[in-house]
């Protein structure tokens, strides 16, 4: 036997002729109003129609609603804390501090003192992370004038990262990153803040140092007692501070060589820094405080963001 048992349709059209077939020449017509064979106009079910004419507008209307939401919620500000390996390549937003000496590792190959990998330390209060910047958005951020400093309040939004339980934070342009510089709380001598306790300034407050350089360290390399040579992360100027418990004291001023090299202070080629306020001059110098609890010294420190924020006053006679 061949075909289709009795009573049955070779094939299977719609469960409602009427709505599919021409009602004049009965073809099969689908979803179209007017028939391609006989020209006659065929009535569709209201809902069909409704639903036709108003998609476009509901469409539209879809759009700007998107659009507002967009402009209105955004990427929530999220704290460091809360990212996990499940939030690895979300688009986020993070506000903090600064909270370290930013540096600037140059790509290898080129001379544009600009490229390569900018990076910083974030605090947010909850955690701390690494916020970077690769080649063009180095360039474009640098040439936006956005170098941070320690102290700095920055917005930063960027793809979160995690590798080998490292997580990172990357900016792709500098519409990306906001920076807000507080201005100096107050002036202060540098035994004011030599003599200062932990708690008695709050870690990166900005403030206004005036005093006479004792010393400069503005070399790149230095040698230890058993004749090793090590790389300086910055640059050093010591304020005196006078005698303390029977001892001479000194404040120390900081600016990361990262700084000096974007502001166009020195090259990247440069071991010393030559625009160093000299010995015994008086200066006056503007940063963010920060506590050093080492080994080696303890006590607070004052961190410049550009080599501008010094002044000389006075030149040793």
């Amino acid at each position: 036997m061949t075909g289709p048992p009795p009573g049955i349709e070779p094939y299977t059209l719609s469960h409602s002729n009427d709505y599919t077939n021409c009602p004049k020449c009965k073809r099969y017509v689908g979803p179209l109003e007017f028939c391609p064979y006989c020209r006659a106009h065929h009535n569709k079910r209201m809902i069909l129609r409704v639903t036709k004419y108003a998609s476009p507008i509901i469409g539209i209307i879809g759009i700007f609603v998107l659009a507002h939401l967009g402009k209105t919620i955004g990427n929530p500000l999220v704290k460091v804390a809360s990212l996990t390996e499940q939030s690895n390549f979300a688009y986020v937003q993070l506000e903090g501090v600064v909270c370290d000496t930013p540096r600037l590792y140059h790509a290898s190959g080129s001379d544009d003192p600009t490229a390569g990998t900018l990076q910083f330390c974030l605090d947010d209060g909850s955690a701390r992370t690494r916020v970077k910047t690769y080649e063009d958005a180095t360039r474009r951020i640098v040439k936006a004038g956005k170098i941070p400093a320690v102290g700095d309040r920055v917005h930063v939004m960027g793809n979160f990262q995690i590798r080998m339980h490292r997580h990172s934070l990357i900016v792709g342009a500098p519409e990306e990153l906001t920076i807000t510089r507080p201005p100096p709380l107050a002036d202060y001598r540098p035994r004011e803040i030599a003599t200062a306790g932990r708690d008695d300034f709050n870690e990166f407050d900005r403030v206004r140092v005036v005093g006479k350089v004792y010393r400069n360290y503005v070399r790149r390399e230095g040698k230890k007692k058993d004749g090793k040579t090590y790389k300086n992360y910055e640059a050093k100027i010591r304020l005196s501070a006078g005698k303390i418990d029977g001892r001479w004291a000194n404040l120390d001023v900081v600016i990361p060589w990262t700084v000096l090299e974007l502001a166009g202070a020195i090259l990247p080629t440069d071991l010393e820094w030559g625009g160093a306020p000299p010995n015994g001059a008086r200066i006056s110098v503007t940063g963010a405080l920060r506590y050093q609890d080492s080994s080696f010294a303890k006590g607070w420190r004052l961190h410049l963001a550009d080599p501008g924020e010094i002044e000389i006053l006075e030149l040793r006679k």
